[in-house]
Parts: C-alpha cells; sequence; structure tokens
C-alpha cells in the first residue's frame, strides 16, 4: 500500500452481501483457505492464498485469477476427513512458514494487478 494509513480493518462489520460488494471494489484478496476466499474468487476479484496442512488440489477456488502458495511437503495435507480434519503437525506448521513474504510480494509485483 502506498499510504498504510488508508487500510480499514472490516472484520466482523460486514454482512455477507456488503462483503461480496466489496470485493468486487478490490483489486487483490489476500487470504488462508476460507469462506472469504472462495467469495473473493466468486466475484471475481484477484487472490492470493496460502495452504499448507490443507491441499489447493481439492479445496482452492476455481478461477484463471487465482495464485497459491503451497509447498507440497511429503507431510502435506496432514489434515483430512479420515482425521476429523485434526492438525498434529510435528513439524511446527513447515509447510505455512516456508512460504516467504519475498516470494509473495515477487509474485504480485510480477502480475501488474495492483498498478
Amino acid at each position: 500500500m502506498k499510504h498504510a494509513d488508508s487500510a480499514v480493518n472490516l472484520s466482523g462489520k460486514t454482512s455477507l452481501h456488503q462483503l461480496a460488494y466489496l470485493m468486487t471494489r478490490m483489486k487483490l484478496f489476500i487470504s488462508n483457505d476460507s469462506g472469504p476466499l472462495h467469495l473473493a474468487a466468486a466475484m471475481k476479484t484477484p487472490t492470493i492464498f496460502f495452504y499448507g496442512p490443507e491441499t489447493p488440489n481439492l479445496y482452492g477456488p476455481w478461477g484463471e485469477s487465482n495464485t497459491v502458495f503451497y509447498k507440497h511437503l511429503e507431510c502435506s495435507p496432514c489434515i483430512n476427513i479420515y482425521n476429523a480434519k485434526r492438525i498434529d503437525c510435528r513439524r511446527g506448521a513447515e509447510c505455512v512458514k516456508r512460504i516467504t513474504v519475498e516470494e509473495v510480494t515477487a509474485k504480485i509485483a510480477s502480475s501488474g494487478v495492483l498498478k
């Protein structure tokens, strides 16, 4: 952001319809695996999203303007329907910690979506 003071936290302050409308006005939506991520993708808002203990192959949003960061570790995905989606990570969430700020910002810069 060019002006950090222009950020507004609307967490818990919008209805679903208001959130959907706001997403149509966004240039980019950054999220983990969540309902709002899928809503943003449905609204055709470009997304960047992070997966680790879950697989984007089954649960990632559809669409061409969605970019996933997922490290494909041998232990990931570690949650699934067979373990009641319970995380029992012995590697300290390495699957998410390996995603660096530098690679995410480089992807954003190269996409041109924020120009």
